[in-house]
């Protein structure tokens, strides 16, 4: 009795296993394709659709590799501060294989990517305001580091909850570093004001062309739902079994079963180690996949594009490379 439950339950805990990482691998599949599809628009001059495809790869299995990917391609389309960020963080998994093997291109992409950046200084109140150069966050005030920035026109804004914004284009020009500073004023208001004296009508901002805003594929949040359903599911059937187990004891102690054996006494056993055995499996699916539930939803976190995050997907090289910076 006791090995067949143990069975019962380790089959309940491999089950939920499988649910939980079956979406995770798909996940990696379809990013691993995503990549896949990127390279190959890359190799056919269309940097700016590929830089969505390394997009949506690094949103399902952010990996070293989708990272690298998209600075690459940020930095074919000009983007240089978020493409120097990109590729910084990537080189920073030096344990990941697919960075060890192109470690020689990052690095001299990383060299030709810091030829067009230039330092910006950011002071200003109150500290952990957020700061961010044309729309991508960079960090919290204060900065203990300068900013790298392209150069050209950038807009820099600062906000924070309980202070009214603020929102300005800075122009870097080359060996010059800049110096900005940004003081923020209590108010309710949420919206960016300008304090630039001569503003542009339209400032520039890289954007990618056909890019549109996306929701991020979360297979851990769909897991994490369906586990608890399930798990609320098997607690009912083993509270019932047990309602059912506590009848048929209550039947067989007034038939005096114990002194009076008879055949609807060894039916009413029979039936109670039925509900017996329904009931701990039910318990048993229950805590499996509370556990599985709970799991998923701790593990459940968007990613953020530009941020190097954990993943349990498997690492795939792309096809071998034609030159140094696409492959």
């Amino acid at each position: 009795m006791i090995s067949t439950l143990v069975k019962l339950f380790r089959s309940a805990l491999l089950l939920s296993i499988v649910i939980a990482i079956a979406p995770l691998a798909h996940a990696s599949s379809r990013a691993d394709d995503l990549l896949t599809q990127g390279v190959e628009l890359r190799r056919q001059g269309n940097d700016a659709a590929a830089l969505d495809r390394f997009r949506e790869a690094f949103k399902l299995a952010p990996t070293p590799r989708a990272l690298a990917q998209m600075g690459l391609a940020e930095q074919a389309l000009g983007f240089w501060t978020i493409a120097g960020q990109h590729v910084r963080r990537a080189l920073e998994a030096k344990e990941d294989p697919w960075i060890r093997k192109y470690q020689a291109a990052l690095e001299q992409a990383l060299t030709v990517i810091n030829s067009h950046l230039e330092q910006l200084h950011i002071t200003g109140t109150p500290d952990g305001a957020e700061v961010l150069v044309d729309g991508q966050p960079v960090g919290t005030l204060p900065l203990t580091q300068p900013l790298q920035v392209g150069q050209g026109t950038i807009v820099v804004e600062v906000r924070a909850k309980g202070y009214v914004a603020i929102s300005r284009p800075v122009q870097i020009s080359p060996g010059i570093q800049g110096r900005e500073h940004f003081a923020l004023q209590p108010g309710r208001s949420t919206e960016a004001t300008t304090t630039a004296a001569t503003q542009p009508t339209e400032v520039p901002v890289p954007t990618t062309p056909g890019t549109q805003p996306e929701r991020s594929v979360r297979p851990l949040r769909i897991v994490a739902w369906t586990s608890a359903a399930a798990a609320a599911g098997a607690l009912g059937l083993g509270i019932y079994s047990q309602l059912a187990l506590a009848d048929r004891k209550h039947d067989y102690d007034n038939a005096n079963c114990a002194v009076v054996p008879s055949p609807r006494c060894d039916t009413l056993a029979e039936q109670g180690k039925k509900a017996q055995t329904v009931m701990f499996v039910g318990y048993g699916l229950a805590a499996a996949l509370t556990v599985t539930s709970i799991i998923s939803f701790v593990n459940d976190k968007p990613s953020r594009d530009g941020v190097l995050a954990l993943t349990c997907g498997p690492n795939l090289a792309a096809p071998g490379a034609t030159c140094a910076f696409r492959f």
